[in-house]
């Protein structure tokens, strides 16, 4: 029926049945949360409904009431895919709409008064507010704006953006050509023997290409972004060292506790991709072997600082004076190669900002960047009134009382969507606890409530004895925990275990785009637990699922399953015979077997993880990629091919401490 892509279309009475049945679009959102139709001569108006399609896809959608004259319009209600949120889709939509109505249409809307956000971004397109509604103890603004207001607010806005896309182009183009030249070293090394490697780093180098164009359409505006550096350096800038031409040792140094900061998420990723690759030109430059070391740590200024030291050709004294612009003076220039524009260096300070970088060099030595982000204090007022709106969010769900008699069993696979968004909330209600108490004990409590023995009124004592900074957040967690509980038990012991069931409750983690979901598998029931990396880190899920750890696999995904080139981890936690290395080779493979069996698809992309203590001579090479389908379908003796001889020595080590 849907064979468009990355379009949108016109919504029609077929597709909204078929809107229906996708549990991704049918979670409570409150971007356009309309308490009622505004008047009663108003209908459902298809004709400037749409849907967005995204490679055949419905990822949103947009529905519209009107009048029968079509000269009055209620933006009744708009749901993007979680995946996709702040992808400019609802900018998409409404420009489509304001194109599509007369001057003289009257347009109107709600507002819930607690989301500042969609209330500012209807205000800059020209809509004002009239009235406020009560209704279920919420508080909706009502808004309206003539056609010709509309029209006129978005052509400035589009005046407004034309200087920042060129700027955004000049970094896109710069971007491109630093992958480019990557794919080109990657091509130049190509052998019988690394092929299959080399070919697959080429193919996601090219998915980052695309991505990265992609991304300067769509991007006209700046947003501030929480930003995990830990996982921002293990996920994309680590990976980037190993690939390099000619090899390149490292080290990577973390507190256990790094808050996230503040920043542009894309922009950073892509100013420290650059940074790194100066330093390895310098590096090549140099002739020697290379040496890259990272350290990430908080400071007493609410701040945090990422440092990265080269051993590479370095900068001469005369270029890191100031020049007339207040920045070092190889800004702009090419110090590490001959020709060029030195787009990299400029795009660094344009990202963090000059007076939150500092640089040290020496000719011939090498060069050390120190990078201050501000970091982002969850006890703050704004961290808990963004929590307040979001339990509010979710007020409905909370207020549910479960029975087998009343409840609707056909919406089970949203309803599990649901259970999702509010444990996602959970886990970032339990940040709150970091400004007084360690939220070590916060979520071991947790754990211990939901799946093992810990009765609710020693979790009440439990949770109550922290003493947050706020005695509501306390609150929360219990009456967040108990609805989750008691909801999951429900949908087990009413709901058969098909694999619609199994899979939604895997991939509804993936609603939490900003967090690596790690979890713990039993690959022989297609049972397992999840959680937010970060969590994790504090609490050993494989506790809770009854089975001795050597028959269980951990791993971690982020974003939406179904792209199938971001691939999903695997990996055991220990290996000490050459008994003991077959059978976790099999275990790998039976984990594979599972996760297709759980509804992923089987042309995913699987990596592995480093073992956590290996004292065999071989390990799991953990730069191989595959299918899930290819390792799921390997014989005995195929396993082998991921099977690497394990170094003697220690190098390129990740130290946490």
């Amino acid at each position: 029926m849907i064979q468009s892509s990355g379009s949108i279309i016109t919504l029609t009475p077929a597709i909204e049945t078929y809107l229906q049945k996708m549990h991704h679009l049918n979670i409570d959102l409150f971007t356009l949360p309309s308490p009622y139709v505004y008047r009663k001569d108003m209908s459902k108006d298809y004709e400037h409904s749409y849907v967005y399609l995204d490679k055949g896809e419905i990822i949103a959608y947009f529905l519209i009431y009107s009048n029968p004259e079509k000269n009055a319009f209620h933006l009744y209600k708009q749901v993007t895919s979680p995946f996709r949120r702040g992808a400019g889709i609802g900018s998409a939509f409404f420009e489509k709409f304001a194109s599509n109505i007369s001057n003289d249409s009257l347009v109107f809307l709600f507002s819930w008064e607690k989301n500042t956000e969609t209330f500012e971004f209807f205000q800059r397109r020209g809509f004002e507010a009239r009235d406020k509604y009560t209704d279920k103890k919420l508080t909706f603004i009502r808004m309206e704006a003539k056609g010709a207001v509309l029209k006129e607010k978005l052509s400035e806005l589009s005046s407004q953006d034309i200087s920042l896309q060129k700027e955004n182009l000049d970094k896109a183009r710069h971007d491109a050509n630093k992958i480019l030249r990557l794919m080109s070293n990657f091509i130049n090394i190509l052998t019988v023997e690394n092929c299959q490697e080399i070919i697959e780093t080429i193919k996601n180098e090219n998915n980052a290409l695309v991505n990265l164009l992609n991304s300067w359409e769509e991007n006209n505006q700046l947003k501030k972004h929480e930003i995990d550096l830990t996982g921002m350096v293990v996920d994309r800038i680590m990976p980037f060292i190993e690939m390099s031409r000619g090899g390149c040792r490292f080290s990577f140094t973390v507190e256990k506790m790094i808050p996230r900061v503040q920043g542009h998420y894309s922009h950073t990723e892509r100013a420290l991709v650059n940074l790194i690759s100066n330093s390895l030109e310098a590096i090549e430059q140099a002739g020697r072997s290379g040496k890259i070391y990272i350290s990430i740590k908080e400071n007493y200024n609410d701040t945090v600082s990422l440092t990265i030291r080269d051993n590479g050709s370095g900068i001469d004294e005369e270029y890191l004076r100031p020049g007339e612009d207040g920045l070092p003076r190889f800004v702009g220039l090419s110090i590490n190669r001959q020709g060029g524009h030195g787009m990299g260096s400029r795009q660094i300070f344009d990202a963090f900002g000059r007076d939150n970088i500092h640089i040290t060099s020496r000719k011939n030595r090498g060069t050390t960047w120190e990078i201050f982000f501000k970091k982002i204090r969850y006890g703050a007022v704004y961290a808990l009134n963004s929590i307040r709106y979001r339990v509010l969010e979710i007020q409905n769900l909370l207020d549910v009382k479960l029975s087998v008699e009343s409840f609707d069993f056909s919406v089970t696979i949203p309803f599990i969507w649901q259970i999702r968004k509010t444990e996602i909330l959970l886990y970032d209600i339990i940040y709150l606890f970091s400004e007084r108490c360690n939220i070590r004990d916060v979520f071991r409590s947790i754990l211990d409530y939901r799946y093992g023995s810990l009765p609710i009124e020693k979790f009440k004592d439990d949770i109550n004895s922290l003493r947050p900074e706020s005695g509501e957040i306390s609150k929360w967690v219990i009456d967040l925990s108990r609805k989750i509980k008691s909801f999951e038990e429900f949908v087990l012991a009413n709901v058969q275990y098909t694999d619609k069931v199994k899979y939604s409750l895997f991939a509804s983690y993936a609603q939490a785009t900003e967090k690596i979901i790690v979890f713990t598998l039993d690959p022989e029931r297609e049972r397992f637990l999840c959680a937010d990396r970060k969590l994790v880190e504090h609490a050993d899920l494989a506790l809770f699922l009854g089975r001795d750890k050597e028959d269980l696999l951990r791993g971690e995904y982020r974003g939406d399953l179904k792209e199938i080139d971001n691939p999903v981890y695997l990996g055991v936690w220990r290996i000490d015979t050459a008994d003991d290395f077959e059978k976790k080779l099999k275990l790998l493979r039976r984990g594979a077997q599972a996760l297709i069996a759980i509804g992923i698809n089987k042309n995913k992309k699987v990596k592995f993880y480093e073992t956590t203590s290996n004292t065999w001579q071989q390990k799991i090479n953990t730069l191989k990629i595959l299918t899930l389908e290819k390792l799921a379908g390997f014989s005995d003796s195929e396993l082998f091919s991921i099977a690497e001889e394990a170094d003697d020595y220690l190098e390129n080590l990740v130290f946490v401490g």
